[in-house]
């Protein structure tokens, strides 16, 4: 099952003053993985709960099932991981940390992500998958698109 980050209506739900609204994380079923990672927000790490997706790279606050961000994973340049000449704010705290770097042209407006795992076997788990699933979205759409070209 896949849940595209732009046909995602069917997760829009009213915010808690019912004035906005707010996307919903995918279903269960369409997660890649789940995890508890630390984010560089403002020059400080704080934890969000990051979704996979085939899709999107979701996040949001822990304990909450509201997107804040996401990454389509269309979009995604590059995912490498963080070295203290990479990180701008907060350097001496990298350890375990990557980076996804965003399409300039895309949602994002090429807007690098920084994220920290809790261990190395996280970080190289995360990157490995975050990169396989952008290659098969990428290459899904260019399917897609030829196949459109073609009709």
């Amino acid at each position: 099952k896949s849940v595209g980050w732009k046909s995602m209506a069917e997760n829009i739900e009213p915010n808690d003053d019912g004035q906005c609204f707010a996307f919903k994380l995918p279903p269960h079923d369409c997660w890649m993985s789940d995890s508890e990672l630390g984010t560089l927000l403002h020059g400080r790490w704080q934890t969000r709960r990051v979704v996979v997706t085939k899709e999107i790279v979701a996040f949001a606050r822990v304990g909450q099932g509201i997107i804040v961000d996401m990454i389509p994973l269309l979009e995604i340049q590059q995912v490498t991981n963080m070295t203290s000449a990479d990180e701008p704010m907060d350097k001496k705290n990298i350890k375990y940390a990557f980076m996804i770097a965003t399409s300039s042209e895309g949602y994002n407006s090429g807007r690098t992500y920084y994220l920290k795992a809790n261990r190395e076997s996280d970080r190289k788990r995360l990157v490995q998958q975050i990169m396989s699933l952008s290659t098969l979205a990428k290459k899904r759409a260019d399917m897609k698109s030829k196949w459109s070209a073609s009709q």
